[in-house]
């Protein structure tokens, strides 16, 4: 009876392309995560827009400046008070108003290589 001998280990070739590939997802994380947590407060800030009274009656400003204050209170610098009508869209219904804020994200990666990241939130207030 004959025993195979050989070790079936990684060779270093595949070392090698298994650390790339745990670099180059790291660095995807670690670019997309803050993005991602940027466009959860997005998502919060008009889930807060349920707070304003009256919001079927309230002009198009008055939708706009909370959404503005709560990003700029949390350092969510995506809106500004100069930006705000590039971004948000604001649509009257019978039964509510729907506020839709779109905006994309550029990112760079590495060198000349850059990651774009498009966001839409919608939020149907009654």
């Amino acid at each position: 009876m004959k025993l195979n001998r050989q070790q079936g280990g990684m060779s270093i070739t595949q070392i090698i392309f298994m650390f790339v590939f745990i670099a180059f997802g790291t660095v995807m994380l670690m670019r997309l995560v803050p993005v991602y947590m940027d466009n959860m407060v997005v998502d919060k800030a008009l889930l807060s827009l349920k707070e304003i009274p009256d919001i079927n009656t309230a002009r198009d400003r008055d939708i706009q400046k909370p959404i503005v204050r709560y990003l700029s209170l949390q350092r969510v610098e995506i809106l500004t008070f100069h930006t705000i009508k590039d971004y948000v869209d604001i649509q009257r219904y019978e039964d509510g108003v729907e506020v839709t804020v779109t905006y994309e994200k550029v990112i760079p990666f590495a060198a000349n290589v850059f990651l774009l990241v498009k966001f839409k939130n919608t939020i149907l207030l009654n």
